[in-house]
């Protein structure tokens, strides 16, 4: 596990959640999510497994606001705004 995460260019202690497949032509993929991209955070919260990914969307859903989700792209943050439609 630590040899994959630091191909992930990810630091220890760093959680997040791991991207295997992006649908083509989805909000993600025309938003730059990338399939080997991990998701740090979601809206400022870390993330460790998908459901809080999925409780932060729903948040954000409600509010009529977009997701912002800090990435980590080969050992660079990035950050993708998502809108929750």
């Amino acid at each position: 596990m630590t040899e994959a995460r630091q191909q992930l260019g990810l630091q220890p202690g760093t959680t997040g959640v791991f991207i295997q497949e992006v649908a083509p032509n989805s909000p993600s993929a025309e938003s730059g999510l990338r399939p080997g991209d991990v998701i740090v955070s979601a809206n400022n919260r870390d993330v460790a497994q998908p459901s809080d990914i999925q409780e932060e969307w729903a948040r954000s859903r409600q509010q009529h606001k977009p997701i912002l989700l800090r990435i980590n792209r080969q050992g660079q943050s990035l950050f993708i705004a998502l809108a929750a439609s």
